[in-house]
């Protein structure tokens, strides 16, 4: 009688040892499976980061094709320049108005002073597509 009880506890020890390393098993599975599915992204970024920068220089370049192609001249009043970034960069803010709208854009120059005027082209069809005149040519 002894002996059978100590068999059954060690078949029930030795069942549950199995259990408690398949269990374990499962988990570091699990794990890398999600590692490797991680790993397996990381390639990726560099790709997505240039699809990100091609879209945005083609974006920019549509934008100064309308502007060109289809823009009109008016005078704009910059009305506000500040300094933005780490880099000391002179951004003006200026303002203009299209049949009793008033719309606003930015150019960086430091050879601006508040209140000064300037020419800003804008699309025909959407004036809040705008740029400095000076921008539009030297692009």
């Amino acid at each position: 009688l002894e002996m059978g009880k100590k068999m059954f506890q060690n078949i029930r020890n030795y069942e549950k040892i199995n259990v408690n390393k398949t269990k374990n098993m499962g988990m570091v599975i699990k794990n890398k499976r999600k590692q490797r599915n991680f790993s397996q992204i990381i390639p990726l970024f560099p790709i997505l980061l240039l699809v990100v920068f091609l879209a945005l220089v083609f974006r920019n370049n549509n934008n100064i094709s309308k502007l060109r192609n289809d823009g009109n001249e008016v005078k704009g009043l910059i009305y506000k320049k500040s300094e933005v970034g780490s880099k000391g960069t002179i951004r003006c803010f200026y303002n203009f108005e299209v049949e009793g709208q008033i719309y606003e854009g930015f150019y960086d120059n430091n050879n601006l002073n508040q209140w000064d005027s300037i020419e800003i082209i804008y699309y025909i069809k959407d004036p809040s597509l705008n740029q400095a005149k000076q921008f539009v040519l030297d692009y």
